[in-house]
């Protein structure tokens, strides 16, 4: 069963401002969620809202804050750059940081993106319309790019890394790319040879290039 309680309008919001959503991107990916989640939670729209409203309540009362333990001129730097999280929130030398993630902050520009954003939304679900989809893809590696992609950047030539074992090299890999050991060692251990990768390699590069990247 797809509930929903609370904290996750939370997150579908700050999906939006972490991902740098615009108003239509926005709109689209509220519709998204509500198309998913509406099945469980007919009161999708309203409990959005409310969400979005009290995370700008928070906005508000954390810039008319004093708060003792912050200094001056740090208070300082809370005119443009608010953090979100109606939850927690802590400053720490000249950054702002929130429950959910360091870049879980919200300026007053993003608050009017992710209202207007809204707006949109509930007019094509009032209006049964479908949004045109455009927000941007992030492309996905295979494994064999990502150790590949380590590889050309000088990680496996590293004073400290250049020490350590198949063995080792596989545990530590795995973590870095969040892969299984098995797949990651296996890999590592052939060590990439290009000729056999040569597929990957120019997907790996197609990929650079629509990124504005120079190919490896």
């Amino acid at each position: 069963m797809k509930y929903l309680l609370p904290i996750k309008y939370t997150r579908f919001i700050y999906y939006a401002i972490f991902h740098e959503l615009d108003i239509e991107q926005t709109s689209f990916y509220f519709w998204s969620q509500h198309k998913t989640y509406f099945e469980y939670n007919q009161n999708f729209i309203n409990e959005l809202r409310n969400s979005i409203d009290l995370i700008a309540k928070k906005r508000e009362e954390v810039i008319k804050s004093n708060r003792k333990d912050w200094e001056e001129s740090e208070v300082s730097i809370l005119n443009g750059l608010v953090p979100f999280s109606h939850l927690y929130y802590y400053i720490e030398g000249d950054e702002v940081y929130s429950e959910f993630s360091e870049e879980a902050i919200l300026s007053n520009e993003r608050l009017l993106i992710l209202r207007e954003g809204f707006v949109l939304f509930e007019k094509y679900v009032i209006n049964k319309e479908v949004p045109k989809n455009n927000i941007p893809t992030t492309p996905i590696l295979t494994l064999t790019q990502r150790i590949h992609l380590l590889k050309k950047l000088g990680f496996f030539g590293l004073n400290k890394v250049k020490e350590l074992n198949d063995t080792q090299n596989g545990h530590l890999v795995s973590l870095l790319l969040q892969s299984s050991y098995k797949n990651t060692y296996d890999k590592i251990r052939l060590r990439l040879n290009e000729k056999t990768i040569k597929h990957e390699i120019d997907k790996l590069n197609n990929i650079l290039v629509e990124l504005g990247l120079e190919k490896l």
